[in-house]
């Protein structure tokens, strides 16, 4: 199992998993403005893939009526699922920062395995656009750029991963005291003598 870490940017992990989760939560916003901008001008975009089409294949089976609305399908099909996406990322930022902020780690796990799930995906996607590209002078600079994207996400991985083993530890610390304050509560041991009237 990799070493778990204490800091994150020279941050303590704690703070981390804020900025963190605020950075997600400001980014999801702005995705889902360009999302929503690009769904109410589907129309104006599938007009504008339809012509690029005509211009560079000249299709003849398909009048461009046809092909506006083969693109717009596509764009609505695409923007509402990165959407769903986003949301989804901005549900999982804010319990980051909750859990974070109230020491929960069961309300990290959402955003651990949809990161997690993320990364795979994109590395296999990665791997068959570089098989694509294999031999293209394109692919060096695709291949340098995603290595060092790919470093950076699994440290942050890392980073959240270790902050939630952490927590796990509070919790784990926290526990025999919230037990020991219970039986002290159902069983006190500061009686006090009953005075009955003479």
């Amino acid at each position: 199992m990799a070493k778990l870490l204490n800091e994150v940017f020279c941050m303590s992990l704690h703070t981390a998993g804020l900025v963190i989760g605020w950075l997600g939560c400001i980014g999801s916003i702005l995705l889902m403005f360009f999302i929503g901008a690009a769904l109410l001008s589907a129309d104006e975009l599938a007009r504008s893939f339809a012509r690029d089409e005509t211009d560079m294949f000249k299709p003849e089976n398909e009048s461009m009526q046809q092909r506006e609305e083969h693109f717009h399908t596509i764009i609505v099909a695409v923007g509402i699922f990165c959407l769903i996406s986003v949301i989804w990322s901005l549900i999982t930022s804010i319990l980051l920062i909750v859990g974070t902020k109230k020491n929960r780690a069961s309300y990290l796990l959402p955003w651990l395995i949809t990161t997690a799930i993320a990364m795979v995906l994109t590395f296999i996607y990665k791997v068959f656009l570089f098989i694509r590209l294999a031999g293209s002078s394109e692919m060096h600079y695709a291949l340098v750029g995603y290595t060092l994207t790919l470093i950076l996400n699994i440290y942050i991985f890392r980073g959240i991963f270790s902050l939630y083993k952490h927590i796990q530890e509070i919790q784990k610390e926290e526990q025999p005291l919230n037990l020991q304050v219970d039986n002290e509560a159902a069983y006190p041991t500061d009686t006090y003598p009953n005075y009955s009237k003479l």
